[in-house]
C-alpha cells in the first residue's frame, strides 16, 4: 500500500512491537458507518461490512426482503399507510 493512501479515515492504525523489539505500524481497513434510516436516521439492523465481506453473505443477509428497505419499520409502516390513504 502506498504511504499517500494511508488516511486516517480510512485506515485504523493500530502499533506493534514486533519480537525483534521495532514498533511499527499495522494498518487496518476502517469499519463503515451504521445504515440509517432515510426518514427518521434510526440505526438500521444490517450488517457493518467492507464491500468485499457483504459479496460473500447472502443476499436475504443484506437486506430486508420487504418493501422501502432503506426505512426502518416504523417510518415503513407509516409509508404503507400513507399509500393505501
Amino acid at each position: 500500500m502506498r504511504r499517500q493512501l494511508r488516511s486516517r479515515v480510512a485506515w485504523k492504525r493500530t502499533r506493534i512491537v514486533t519480537p525483534g523489539g521495532r514498533n511499527v505500524f499495522h494498518f487496518k481497513k476502517s469499519r463503515p458507518a451504521f445504515h440509517v434510516c432515510g426518514q427518521c436516521g434510526a440505526k438500521l439492523n444490517r450488517p457493518r461490512l467492507l464491500r468485499t465481506e457483504i459479496r460473500k453473505i447472502r443476499k436475504t443477509e443484506r437486506r430486508p426482503e420487504r418493501r422501502f428497505p432503506e426505512l426502518c419499520p416504523a417510518c415503513s409502516r407509516l409509508a404503507l399507510k400513507a399509500r393505501v390513504k
